[in-house]
């Protein structure tokens, strides 16, 4: 079952952000970030909601998390939103090709701020079905991204937010060293969101 509060976020940040920067690699690294950012949106509706209410709406497949007690154990604002910057970074990596253990490294590393929070952060991002991001995103990507970068580009172009110059396309870096890019981008669209 697909959760509509899921896709329904998926089309808010196309809506959002600008479109991807052209070529196969250039939209798929832009699908990853979209679907990073909508994990970690799914992550905060269920600390939202509370372990207990986000669980039963996780296992009748309502939602695609099923909620921690991280704000009960006090991570709030700008913090919360570090975390889930650190989820999102997470999701990123995994779903352009890197195994687990290493991203949880990389991870901790970049987000020592957070403490045991990052690895916490990691490891709940890590939950996304290995079929899905191994074999269901790729395939799906491999079919459609042609239609996508024409969508997204086609709906976009000159497109500017009040008050703003025109938006670049996203481009974002195939080396996870610098992924202060993929970081930068989740917080600034976390904050759109109002987290």
């Amino acid at each position: 079952m697909t959760t509509l509060f899921h896709e329904t976020n998926h089309r808010l940040l196309w809506a959002l952000l600008p479109p991807p920067a052209r070529g196969r690699a250039s939209v798929c690294r832009y699908l990853n970030f979209c679907e990073s950012i909508v994990v970690a949106l799914d992550m905060a509706l269920g600390d939202e909601l509370g372990p207990e209410l986000s669980e039963a709406f996780y296992l009748c497949g309502a939602t695609y998390d099923p909620g921690t007690t991280v704000h009960a154990e006090g991570l709030a604002g700008e913090v919360y939103r570090r975390y889930l910057c650190a989820a999102a970074y997470t999701t990123w990596l995994y779903m352009e090709g890197y195994e687990p253990e290493p991203v949880v490294e990389h991870v901790r590393a970049a987000f020592a701020d957070l403490g045991p929070f990052a690895e916490r952060a990691a490891r709940r991002a890590l939950n996304i079905d290995p079929q899905f991001v191994r074999r269901t995103s790729p395939l799906w990507q491999e079919k459609n991204w042609k239609r996508v970068e024409a969508f997204l580009w086609k709906r976009v172009p000159g497109r500017k937010r009040r008050g703003e110059a025109d938006l670049a396309p996203v481009d974002l870096p195939a080396d996870p060293q610098y992924g202060e890019v993929v970081v930068e981008g989740a917080d600034q669209t976390l904050r759109w969101f109002g987290l």
